[in-house]
């Protein structure tokens, strides 16, 4: 499971980064004020799951409720950005990690 979340936001990355889809950055959203954005969440009773680190070094947090879950990356200038690809469904969190 792990290795496959892993794998997708990779591919996002790289896929992000490359020049030949600047048309995606249409759906990209980022937002400045990040403590205004982890208040909201939290707002939302949505709880941090998890922070860490891809393979590129880009920052990321997952964020989830029992009913959804966003996934923000950190840009180096100080901003969360997510898309709608990186929403969902919560279907299971484990509590026992």
């Amino acid at each position: 499971m792990r290795f496959l979340f892993s794998l997708s936001l990779t591919l996002f990355m790289l896929c992000y980064s490359s020049t030949a889809t600047i048309a995606q950055d249409n759906y990209l959203v980022c937002l400045d004020d990040v403590e205004s954005v982890r208040e909201t969440l939290k707002n939302e009773n949505k709880k941090l799951i998890f922070t860490g680190l891809s393979i590129t070094q880009v920052p990321f947090e997952l964020w989830a409720s029992t009913n959804s879950y966003i996934i923000f990356f950190l840009t180096y200038d100080g901003k969360m950005c997510t898309s709608p690809g990186m929403t969902g469904q919560t279907i299971q969190i484990n509590r026992n990690i």
